[in-house]
């Protein structure tokens, strides 16, 4: 067995993905948005630069940086005046991220030249955002509402208005791992962000599909609460000399005839 099916062999699922951690930057989306939708990929001193082709909207993954945000997500309006922001924590998972993206450069794209306004203060009604299938309402006082998993071990928050300290600012929030975990993560959006943005990350936090994952990336505080699953392992590779005895035998070189259909003559030597 090669040293990749080796690794194919530790493989497993985790459920639910919003606890199955991340180990690494988020190169793999970025190109995503440069092969699937056009946009330039250019790395800086602090991390990788993405930029929609309209340049309305920015990524940045802070690949080297060791403190805040893992990556930011920022878009404009034609004239460059912000419209909208999102900041995402490490340990994010890269499949929770992914669909947001591609929300953001599908909106984009299809915005036509123009179409984009300034930025508008955020109205929420309690109605405009309905728990996902399994999730429930947890919390609703009129100027915020709290969506949790049926582990309570991730919720999205919806606030109208802010309300306390600064990381109950106004807007969208969505936070995933248990509470003693330092690798938990959260990612936030500025109240004018376009609401078909956050569903599209609530949607894919609140996915029943496990993740796939080697077993040291998932976090040690997460196993407690992971549903993690053993990959097939794939076909085992035969053996040199097992794939040797099914191979047919080579075929015998051919032997000449005659006319008759029997063997030639063999040659005489004259003899002295």
């Amino acid at each position: 067995m090669s040293a990749d099916d080796q690794q194919r062999d530790r493989r497993v699922a985790v459920a639910p993905r919003y606890v199955a951690g991340w180990n690494s930057n988020y190169h793999q989306q970025l190109r995503h948005l440069r092969e699937q939708h056009g946009w330039s990929l250019a790395l800086q001193n602090r991390g990788e630069d993405a930029r929609s082709p309209c340049s309305t909207a920015r990524v940045f993954d802070f690949r080297w940086a060791t403190r805040g945000p893992a990556l930011t997500i920022e878009v404009t309006a034609d004239d460059h005046s912000p419209l909208w922001k999102a900041a995402i924590s490490r340990n994010t998972p890269g499949e929770i991220l992914l669909p947001v993206l591609t929300a953001v450069a599908t909106a984009v794209r299809d915005e036509p030249a123009g179409h984009h306004s300034r930025p508008r203060p955020c109205t929420i009604a309690p109605d405009a955002w309905e728990p996902l299938p399994g999730w429930r309402l947890s919390h609703a006082d009129g100027s915020s509402w709290i969506h949790e998993a049926p582990d309570s071990l991730a919720c999205l928050v919806v606030r109208s208005t802010a309300s306390g300290p600064s990381d109950q600012e106004a807007g969208y929030s969505l936070h995933g791992g248990p509470g003693d975990s330092p690798r938990n993560w959260t990612a936030r959006f500025s109240p004018t962000t376009p609401p078909r943005i956050v569903a599209a990350m609530y949607q894919a936090v609140a996915a029943p599909e496990p993740l796939v994952r080697f077993p040291e990336d998932v976090p040690p505080h997460h196993w407690p609460y992971a549903v993690v699953t053993a990959l097939a392992p794939p076909e085992p590779a035969r053996s040199a000399a097992a794939a040797l005895r099914s191979k047919a035998p080579p075929p015998r070189p051919a032997v000449a005839t005659t006319a008759a259909g029997s063997p030639p003559p063999k040659a005489r030597h004259r003899t002295r």
